[in-house]
């Protein structure tokens, strides 16, 4: 259809084309897309004897007596008794003062609502005056605003229809044919002006799919296009089973992390690799497979960045990276705001004498040269700016990018989120003599002070705890605060223990202070926001308490649960509340009884949906009109297969011109 204004459409004005402009209506066309959010269904008529309760029905009934009364608080209803040959029927309408002229007794009228049964009565309340032309319809019911009517809508979309001579088809006709699918005007109609509740199904079935496919290409086209533009450092091939410094390892690899160095290996070999992303659960091992990419770098000539987001967290990779190949003969250095002979570390980036520099923000500043940066591998990207991220990349010449994160996310979802990226998953947590960590469940003031005696139990043996809170500052007292906690455990609950609260508006070196005399066991617990989700390992701590815990998503949840169960003593985790409500019970069993990663990230899409749980905004994805990755899972499974059975893995018959 060509561009049209909605001026044109028969007794649409300047005002109401203002209003239909506020929907995101600009156009004629755009009436095609405006999809209606429910229906009136005035296909047939049905006997009062037939009513079903909560089932919306039209009924033809004659008025019988109407009778206007006021109630206590003073507001006047109509209670009109009506019947048909079957039974009778009392409407009642409330806060609906022109219906009492409208209303006239022993005259026949179409209602349409929902039906209940009351004291032995069948009553329907505020139902709809339906037009007798309306009857034996389907009419659509559009979200609108004030001063637009539903009338308004069907006439505009009927207009629409009628000059949209054929929809420009998105989907191939390979694809329309297997599948089964209907035009694009067909479904279109199907969707406003369905004929019955199957053909608007399978309206919606195809609609879901499109979005779907769409989405698909774009990543697909992002991806080839990168395929095809881009020329990054290629490496020599690595086995870990021939390299000396791996041999050396106190510890066996697992499976999992074999087969992931074998393909990362591969990718890194190539000239053409897109970004890699390394997921993992937390304890998986992924620093170490950083590290592996780290040495087949160095062994290929190049240097390598490795970027965290915390100072502590950078000097815990430096450090154990010396523990574990401090004999392969790498030259390692640690970059941060507080190194020392920062410097002297730059001249050796400078002139290639240092082959592995790990750091924070401070590798990207403008003084920070390298001689030949050839890998980047960032610890939890999303804490980094695009742009501090592009700094760093613009040091290299293409350097090839390695995104590691410990958000489980499900391959299919993962697949769209980064789906310009290759991704390499690590499914195994290595064999160590580890305790699982114990989750209770703490709802109210008695279970709360047996978490407390647990909590100075713990201390008292030379133990330390994590106690987490959704917010800063005590501004509500439904919702457990840092500073509240802080107070309140420092005053009269743990008075005899070295407590200290962290939170995101501490200056960086005040955190750093903390954190490190925390790690040293220097103190004994830490009241904090989630900073301490991406955290520094302390075996010493055994247990983590999240208070409001409702109000953090399962995935979070678990995160936070990661920080604890490193050491050999037993671990806890604690879910704080005074809720006692479904949604809050249902959140603390699955945790309870589930302690995978990735399956309690499924949960999370089910309670939250897949676009608060992995942030697809923030991916820069837009909002589906109508497919929804959760209840249309097994459409979108479907569009995977479809298009790698029409343009293949190779992606080389897709056209991107």
């Amino acid at each position: 259809m060509e561009k049209s204004d909605i001026l044109n459409i028969p007794g649409i004005g300047p005002k109401k084309k203002d209003l239909f402009h506020s929907l995101g209506i600009e156009e004629v066309k755009d009436f095609l897309y405006y999809f209606p959010n429910s229906f009136k269904n005035c296909s047939s008529v049905t006997k009062v004897c037939d009513l079903i309760d909560s089932k919306p029905s039209t009924v033809r009934v004659k008025v019988q007596k109407a009778i206007a009364k006021r109630s206590k608080s003073g507001k006047s209803y109509l209670i009109v008794h009506c019947f048909d040959p079957t039974g009778e029927l009392e409407i009642v309408f409330f806060n609906s003062r022109y219906i009492f002229k409208r209303i006239k007794e022993g005259t026949i009228y179409l209602f349409y609502g929902k039906a209940s049964s009351k004291y032995s009565r069948t009553q329907m309340v505020n139902p709809e005056f339906v037009n007798p032309e309306e009857l034996g319809r389907i009419l659509p019911v559009y979200k609108n605003l004030p001063g637009l009517s539903q009338k308004d809508f069907r006439k505009c979309v009927s207009f629409a229809l009628k000059k949209s001579k054929a929809p420009v088809e998105l989907l191939p006709e390979r694809i329309i044919r297997s599948r089964k699918f209907e035009s694009q005007l067909k479904t279109l109609k199907s969707m406003h002006f369905p004929l019955n509740s199957r053909e608007y199904k399978t309206a919606i079935e195809k609609l879901v799919y499109m979005e779907f496919f769409m989405l698909q290409m774009t990543i697909l086209i992002m991806k080839k296009t990168r395929l095809l533009n881009t020329s990054v450092s290629a490496m020599k091939p690595f086995s870990p089973q021939n390299d000396e410094s791996v041999k050396m390892l106190p510890f066996q690899l697992t499976g999992s992390q074999l087969k992931v160095i074998s393909s990362l290996s591969v990718l890194l070999h190539s000239k053409n690799c897109p970004k890699i992303l390394l997921q993992g659960d937390v304890g998986t091992g992924k620093t170490l497979i950083a590290f592996m990419a780290a040495i087949q770098s160095h062994l290929s000539g190049y240097q390598t960045a490795i970027m965290a987001p915390t100072e502590l967290l950078a000097e815990q990779h430096y450090n154990t990276f010396k523990q574990l190949f401090g004999k392969s003969g790498m030259k390692v250095e640690l970059l941060t705001a507080n190194s020392e002979s920062k410097s002297k570390i730059k001249e050796r980036l400078k002139n290639g004498k240092c082959h592995l520099v790990i750091g924070t923000h401070a590798i990207i500043q403008e003084d920070v040269t390298f001689y030949n940066l050839g890998l980047i591998i960032t610890d939890e990207r999303h804490r980094f700016g695009v742009e501090q991220h592009d700094s760093l990349v613009k040091k290299g010449s293409s350097p090839q990018i390695i995104v590691m994160s410990a958000t489980p996310i499900p391959r299919t979802i993962s697949e769209i989120i980064f789906g310009d990226m290759e991704i390499l998953r690590l499914t195994e947590k290595p064999n160590k003599p580890l305790k699982p960590v114990k989750t209770f469940l703490s709802v109210g003031e008695r279970e709360r002070q047996a978490m407390y005696e647990h909590m100075s139990s713990e201390m008292l043996s030379g133990r330390q705890v994590f106690y987490v809170c959704p917010r800063i500052d005590d501004e509500d007292d439904s919702i457990a605060s840092v500073e509240g906690t802080f107070k309140h455990f420092s005053g009269s609950i743990f008075p005899s223990f070295n407590i200290s609260a962290l939170h995101g508006r501490l200056p960086q070196a005040e955190k750093n202070r903390i954190m490190k005399a925390f790690r040293n066991g220097q103190i004994d617990m830490i009241v904090s926001t989630t900073v301490i989700e991406v955290g520094i390992d302390v075996p010493n701590a055994t247990i983590m308490a999240i208070d409001s815990f409702e109000r953090f998503g399962l995935a979070q949840i678990h995160q936070l649960r990661g920080r604890v169960g490193r050491g050999t003593h037993d671990s806890f985790c604690y879910l704080a509340t005074d809720k006692k409500d479904e949604s809050t019970m249902e959140k603390a069993s699955i945790l309870k009884k589930c302690s995978d990663g990735f399956e309690i990230a499924k949960e999370d899409m089910k309670i939250r949906g897949p676009g608060h749980v992995f942030s697809l905004k923030q991916h820069g994805f837009p909002e589906f009109k109508l497919a929804d990755m959760l209840k249309h899972y097994n459409t979108l499974i479907k569009v995977q297969r479809d298009i790698e059975t029409v343009y293949g893995d190779s992606l080389e018959n897709l056209d991107i011109s």
